[in-house]
Parts: C-alpha cells; sequence; structure tokens
C-alpha cells in the first residue's frame, strides 16, 4: 500500500489533541445547585437506569479518534498494489449483418456493446483492453489502452455492417497479439458458435429470434406481362407470410404462402406489361430483422442498341456473328468507302485505318500497318505453315476469365497469322509458341481494344463452339454496360465499366454517403457495404446518365443461429505478463470516516439531551 497525498496524514495530529481535550475536560465535575425533592429521586432513578451513561464521553472520545482516522487516511488516498492481477483484455466484436438482428428492441450488437462495456468497468484498475472490430475489413479500434473512459467513446461509436462476414482475419489478428504477450485474456463477441474452442471466452448472442427473408427478385416478360419472380425463406418456423408488389412504390398485388422452416420457397406476381422505375416485393410479417424483409430491381435504362461498324471486304463470319446475338446496329463499310463516323465500336477487317477513332472501342483483325497509339506494332513479316495448333493462354486473371467465359478452351487450327509485339500491357487470349495471337487491353488512349493477328478464315475458329461465346464476350467488353445487370447483396464488388470519354463517377450510398471513383484503367470496383438503393452517376462525354442498383441482404447472414465446423485456441503462453493491479477503495474510507462522525454526533446528543 502506498499514498498518492501522504500529507493528508497530517490530520492525525488531531488525534493527540482529541485526547488532551478530553483529560482536560474530564477534571470538571457536574454538579447539582439546587432541586427539589421530587427532582432528586427523579436523578437518582435515571442514574439508576443508564448505567452506560459514565462511558458516553469515552464513546465520544473514541468515535472522535476512529473519524479522524479515517478522514486523514482518505485525505492521503491509499493505494493498494496487487501484482500480477489486472489483465490485458482483448475483445472481439463481431459486425456481420446477423448482428443487426434485434429483441426487445435492442440489436445483438448493441447488446455485445454493453456487455464489453460492463466487462471493462468491473475490470481492476491497471488492465489494458484491445477491441478488435470484425467487419468487411479486420480493424483494431483500441490496443492497450488504460483509460475507461477513451474505450468506452472509441466502442459506442461502432456500428454493425449489412454483409457476410467471417472472424478468421480478426481471430488472426488477435492469435498475433496473444503469441507476442500483448494480452492475457481473449473474450469474442458473436452469434455464431465454434466446434471447438480452447481458452477463449466466447460469448454467442443468438437467442432463436424469428426472422423471414426474401432474395433473388427478377422479372420476365411473356405474352404482353411481366413476371416478377423471387425466393422466401422462413428460418425458424413453418409460417405463412404476406406478401407485396409495389411498382414505384405503389401496392400492386398481395399474396400469402407457406412456408416450411429453412426449406426456400418460390413466388410469382403477374402483371400487365407497363412501364416502371422501381419493383419491390416485401415480406409484411414482423420479424427481428427487416433488412432481408423486402428485394427490389430497377430496370436499367442503358439498353438502347449499341452501333458497330464493320471496315471489311468479306466481313460474312462477323457479320453473322453479330446478328446471331441480335443486340446491335450494324453497318458494313466497305474499306475505301471507310470515313470516321459517330460508332461505339469499330471492327477494321484486314483494313488499317490511318489513325484510331476518337471515343470509341476498336478491333484489329489481321491489319498489316502500324496504328499510332495503338499499343502494339506490327512485324514485317507473316508466317505461314500446313497448321498450328494454337491453344488458350489460361491466365488467371478477372479479365480472361471474362473473355473466356462459356467457351471449351479447345485448341483450334491456324494457317498463317502475323506476329504482333505490345508494348502496352494488354491480357492474352490465345497464343501459339508464346506469341500472341488474340489479346484484350486498351489503347494509349485508354479504349477498348481488341486484336486479332490472322484472318478469321485463316483459322476454323468461326466453325468451332468457341466461336459464338467467345466473340460474345469480346463484344461485351468493347460495349460495356456500366453497371452489370444481376442480383447484388451486401459485401459484393461492384463493378463499374467505362469506355473513352469518361470523365467522372460518382456513388451515393443508402446512407446518403457521396463517393467519387477514381480509374486508373477502364475497370473499377467498388465495395457494397450497405442494404438498400445505391445511385450510381457516370458522367462520360458530356453526358450524365444515373444507374440505380438495390443492394439486399447476403441469405447467409440471415440465419439466427449458425454452427461451424471450426476450431479456435490460444495455447498457453510463458511470454503473458499480467498488469499489477491498483485497488483504489478511497470512497469506502471516506464512507467510514463519515460514519463514525455521525455516531459522535448521536453520542453527543444523547448526552445533552
Amino acid at each position: 500500500m502506498s499514498f498518492l497525498y501522504p500529507w493528508g496524514l497530517l490530520g492525525l495530529i488531531g488525534i493527540p489533541i482529541l485526547i488532551i481535550i478530553y483529560i482536560i475536560r474530564n477534571r470538571y465535575k457536574e454538579h447539582i445547585v439546587s432541586s427539589s425533592y421530587l427532582f432528586e429521586l427523579s436523578e437518582k432513578f435515571l442514574k439508576r437506569k443508564k448505567i452506560l451513561r459514565r462511558f458516553e464521553g469515552l464513546l465520544s472520545l473514541i468515535f472522535e479518534i476512529i473519524a479522524v482516522l479515517f478522514l486523514s487516511i482518505s485525505l492521503a488516498h491509499p493505494v493498494f498494489y496487487l501484482p500480477d492481477q489486472a489483465e490485458n483484455i482483448c475483445f472481439i466484436l463481431d459486425a456481420s449483418g446477423s448482428m443487426n438482428i434485434a429483441q426487445d428492441g435492442k440489436s445483438r450488437f448493441e447488446k455485445a456493446k454493453e456487455q464489453i462495456n460492463s466487462t471493462v468497468s468491473s475490470s481492476l484498475i491497471g488492465s489494458t483492453y484491445t477491441l478488435i472490430y470484425a467487419g468487411s475489413e479486420s480493424q483494431t479500434i483500441a490496443k492497450r489502452a488504460k483509460d475507461k473512459d477513451i474505450f468506452y467513446q472509441l466502442s459506442n461509436r461502432l456500428t454493425p455492417e449489412d454483409s457476410y462476414i467471417e472472424l478468421d482475419d480478426a481471430l488472426d489478428t488477435a492469435l498475433s497479439y496473444y503469441q507476442n504477450g500483448e494480452i492475457s485474456k481473449l473474450i469474442v463477441y458473436t452469434d455464431k458458435t465454434y466446434t471447438h474452442i480452447d481458452n477463449v471466452e466466447w460469448v454467442n448472442l443468438s437467442n432463436h429470434e424469428q426472422n423471414y427473408a426474401i432474395y433473388d427478385l427478377s422479372v420476365k416478360e411473356e405474352n404482353n406481362r411481366l413476371i416478377f419472380e423471387g425466393n422466401v425463406l422462413s428460418y425458424e418456423e413453418d409460417t405463412t407470410l404476406s406478401l407485396s408488389l409495389l411498382l414505384d412504390d405503389n401496392e400492386l398485388r398481395s399474396q400469402e404462402i407457406s412456408v416450411l422452416k429453412d426449406i426456400e420457397t418460390p413466388f410469382q406476381f403477374d402483371v400487365v406489361k407497363r412501364t416502371y422505375e422501381k419493383a419491390s416485393v416485401k415480406i409484411n410479417n414482423e420479424d427481428s430483422l427487416a433488412l432481408d424483409n423486402e428485394d427490389s430491381y430497377y430496370p436499367l435504362t442503358n439498353k438502347n442498341k449499341s452501333k458497330i461498324a464493320l471496315v471489311s471486304k468479306s466481313p460474312f463470319y462477323i457479320q453473322a456473328m453479330i446478328r446471331a446475338i441480335g443486340i446491335y446496329d450494324l453497318d458494313i463499310i466497305a474499306p475505301e468507302a471507310y470515313v470516321e463516323g459517330e460508332y461505339d465500336l469499330y471492327i477494321f477487317d484486314s483494313y488499317t485505318p490511318s489513325r484510331l477513332p476518337e471515343n470509341s472501342s476498336v478491333w484489329f483483325i489481321n491489319i498489316d500497318q502500324n496504328v499510332d497509339h495503338s499499343g502494339f506494332l506490327v512485324q514485317d513479316h507473316r508466317v505461314s505453315s500446313p497448321s498450328y495448333s494454337v491453344r488458350y493462354q489460361r491466365e488467371d486473371s478477372p479479365l480472361y476469365r471474362q473473355i473466356t467465359e462459356g467457351t471449351h478452351q479447345n485448341q483450334m487450327m491456324l494457317y498463317q497469322y502475323y506476329k504482333y509485339s505490345l508494348y502496352e500491357p494488354f491480357t492474352t487470349i490465345l497464343s501459339y509458341d508464346s506469341v500472341p495471337l488474340l489479346f484484350v487491353g486498351t489503347t494509349e488512349d485508354n479504349a477498348r481494344e481488341v486484336v486479332f493477328s490472322f484472318a478469321l478464315d485463316d483459322s476454323d475458329l468461326p466453325i468451332l463452339y468457341d466461336f459464338i461465346p467467345l466473340m460474345r464476350n469480346l463484344l461485351n467488353y468493347s460495349l460495356p454496360s456500366p453497371i452489370e445487370d444481376k442480383n447484388y447483396v451486401a459485401g459484393d464488388d461492384l463493378q463499374i465499366n467505362v469506355s473513352s470519354g469518361f470523365e467522372s463517377a460518382r456513388i451515393t450510398t443508402p446512407s446518403e454517403d457521396v463517393k467519387y471513383i477514381s480509374f486508373n484503367s477502364n475497370i473499377e470496383y467498388y465495395r457494397l457495404k450497405e442494404v438498400g438503393t445505391y445511385k450510381i452517376q457516370i458522367t462520360s462525354q458530356n453526358e450524365t446518365r444515373t444507374y440505380p442498383i438495390y443492394v439486399g441482404f447476403s441469405k447467409d447472414e440471415g440465419y439466427v443461429t449458425v454452427t461451424k465446423d471450426a476450431s479456435f485456441a490460444l495455447v498457453e503462453n510463458a511470454n503473458i505478463i499480467k498488469n499489477t493491479s491498483i485497488v483504489d477503495q478511497l470512497m469506502i474510507i471516506v464512507l467510514l470516516g463519515a460514519i463514525f462522525f455521525i455516531l459522535d454526533w448521536m453520542v453527543y446528543a444523547h448526552e445533552q439531551y
């Protein structure tokens, strides 16, 4: 034990002073000057009944000495040190979407924060507190914090995310802290159960709450009608769900559907075809999680046909392919009649233009001359042979997977080709003997570019199964929709495609935050973290278009109880050092001093009255 303010012990000087006063006071005797006989009898009677009266002075002195003792010690502020008693506590706070599930007006996340703060409040002085936020990106919010108030401020401002999240990164971070001796105790607050846990306090906040979900909303047109389809799920019980279809926030249809526990049940709404900007289907039943009770669909507004200029003397294969796909306006132009116009894509087949077209994607097929800023150079010879066995490059890159999606990637035969050297980064799709034969990328002006170093009729590609899916993927790459038309859930990465002429991209989140996206290439990704409607504004060639998309809640996060076949353990570590705890009982000492002071006044009042 030690004292923070030793000068407070000077108050103990009052004890001998009290004793001296007591001795001096007792030299005087009490004399009754006058009384009647009745009063004298009364006095004798009272003295016989109150035998302890003779000790009142001594009791008063004892109480006063004890009161001065405690008050002097409290002024000195004693503290007690307990070696190796204070913990270095680490908390992992699960911020996954299921932590939004609420019961009795509080979400699991809020309950977890309350329990964390309660643990901190009741911990010994000298403990330290580390808080790891297990979100889409694991973050250490506080590390070995000693000030409880600062820790409360940091934890109270945290909110859960809406996406599916694994705890692995947060657990790995805590494990590294433990191995380095920075923490001595780990407490995990989550709603998921691991099958094997050792040396970890695992707090599971799930409580079998009711939850219903709707997802995978889609629409198709049949016989002048709109058919909206999707699935519903009840996670904890067999029940009947009430569904409503809304077009532009106006309820149009409703139905009831019986569902069994944990079994996906399809639904369908059939209405007369009409124009709309937003379609929604809602579950009207109340449950513990509102985030997955609605799914919405926005029809994209960028479905106008793109214009393609095919400059070729023999356009048969490409013309047949584009018309088979059927979603583009195609103009066939003879090489001698070519003049740059207003097209989204130029395909130069065995013809070399004098310069790159502006603000358009471009294909070069079997060209024999260089084009400035194209990103590749034509070598001065053509390679011919009875046949070459050409294979897919099989790269592990997102662009390669996009271009080859749906193909069998079998080998093809080739009879002659040009050798091109690349001075810009391209993704090679087909090659022979390390020579690129089909590659995709961008020009120096950032326009999307596809290059074939051979003529299609010099290969058997047009008669292979891969021809249509490969060419479709190349067209989708060259003429991308800025936003892919699909069902998004929180946690997905949104791919944003831009072409030449792009100026800016702005994203407004469901919580009205505004993000500006910078592009280092013509494809950029943005992580969708919230449930609700995002608005993506893309400005290109002085024209701004807005693309709303709805982001739903992950079906996997809707489960109210989850048990994972996983294990996690903290092995006993000799490097773990606990802190010295400080026990501060000042209030108790002050309270005891006050009690004895009051007892002294009670004795005094009894003596006087």
